[in-house]
């Protein structure tokens, strides 16, 4: 299990590659904003996702920067 506040700098980005990962992974957003570039949206302060083991997301980018509580923990 990890709980942790993720800070991205304005400009970062995940990378180009769509993430998939073995894990439940909960996100919260607090500051900035975060933008989805498969989806095409971008997310703000209060918005929350829950992603299972295996789901598609990703890659990300932010021009302003944000603040994300991040929760991952295994399914079973």
């Amino acid at each position: 299990m990890l709980t942790r506040i993720a800070r991205w700098a304005p400009g970062t980005t995940s990378g180009a590659e769509v993430i998939r990962h073995e894990y439940v992974e909960e996100v919260y957003l607090l500051e900035g904003e975060l933008t989805d570039l498969t989806l095409q949206r971008t997310f703000r302060p209060g918005d929350y996702a829950c992603r299972p083991p295996g789901m598609p997301h990703g890659p990300y980018t932010t021009g302003t920067g944000c603040v994300m509580l991040e929760i991952r923990y295994s399914a079973g």
